[in-house]
């Protein structure tokens, strides 16, 4: 009996419609909202406050999040059980913030075709999903009005300012 509850709830911390709703309670107790930004191939989840107009935006891109579930076996959803990012994001000494989740990453119901595993291991740094993301911090740019953009990545995320200029060299990389 104490395995049987031990595996559900396991279970209850891998599932992504749970993960989506702590992320959601954790953002709504702070005065933040979600939005899904239509991005290419994917649409991607951002939380942020309401309103907010600056010339830096500070934007906290989620790492890899569940891409794994052991050394060999993928994940089939790379929600992150805990958004690290997403707890730093809510964290913001000041200014304009906003969090941007991975590709697949928060998707409400099942998957879209386009997220594949992938999008989440081999292929997470592919242009395909660096066009994406430069798109939905576009949206997030020009939605807070700022000339500028600050990247903070945990901890996967932390190489692609590297490789986003070189894709799309259309906006500064601060």
């Amino acid at each position: 009996m104490l395995l049987l509850g031990s595996l559900l709830a396991g279970c209850a911390v891998i599932d992504p419609s749970a993960r989506l709703q702590q992320a959601d309670a954790l953002a709504r107790a702070a005065g933040w909202e979600r939005r899904t930004l239509p991005a290419g191939d994917f649409a991607l989840t951002s939380w942020s406050p309401a309103a907010q107009r600056a010339a830096t935006l500070t934007v906290y891109v989620e790492g890899d999040g569940l891409a794994w579930l052991g050394a060999s076996t993928v994940s089939p959803d790379p929600t992150p059980v805990r958004p690290v990012a997403l707890q730093l994001a809510l964290r913001h000494p000041g200014g304009a913030v906003a969090y941007l989740a991975r590709p697949c990453q928060f998707q409400a119901g099942a998957l879209p075709p386009a997220c594949r595993s992938a999008v989440w291991t081999d292929a997470r740094y592919s242009v395909r999903v660096i066009d994406s993301m430069n798109a939905a911090l576009d949206q997030l740019k020009q939605r807070a009005g700022a000339r500028h953009l600050v990247l903070v990545g945990y901890p996967a995320a932390a190489p692609w300012p590297r490789c986003w200029p070189r894709v799309a060299p259309t906006w500064p990389c601060c």
